[in-house]
């Protein structure tokens, strides 16, 4: 990715998200996880985290974000991936990830099961 693997904004004027952009791979595996670990500390127990501007997302990528996912479902919390890019729609489809995660495609409008994994 570029500087930094992800960043804080606060998208849609009223929702705190996790925006993550350039490309997620093992060189930046382990800044995604801290931002990811702190996204869900500091959520009301729905993190999301905007993929929107994901260019790559390889099986690190992925794996982190089962991880954090698992964490957060054990601590009563729960990630949501908004508006994932093509390339990670893609990888979490072919993994048949998409019950795992909920995803809102637009600001409101959720997608998934919108239930936590079990």
């Amino acid at each position: 990715m570029d500087d930094a693997p992800a960043s804080y904004e606060l998208g849609n004027g009223s929702v705190d998200a996790l925006v993550v952009s350039g490309e997620v791979d093992l060189d930046t595996r382990a800044q995604f996880v801290e931002a990811l670990q702190k996204a869900v500390r500091n959520s009301d127990g729905l993190a999301r985290v905007d993929l929107s501007a994901v260019t790559f997302m390889d099986s690190s990528g992925i794996s982190a974000l089962i991880e954090c996912q698992q964490q957060a479902v054990d601590d009563g919390s729960q990630i949501v991936l908004v508006a994932p890019s093509a390339p990670c729609r893609r990888v979490i489809e072919i993994l048949g990830l998409v019950e795992f995660f909920p995803v809102e495609h637009g600001s409101n409008s959720a997608g998934g099961t919108g239930a936590p994994p079990a």
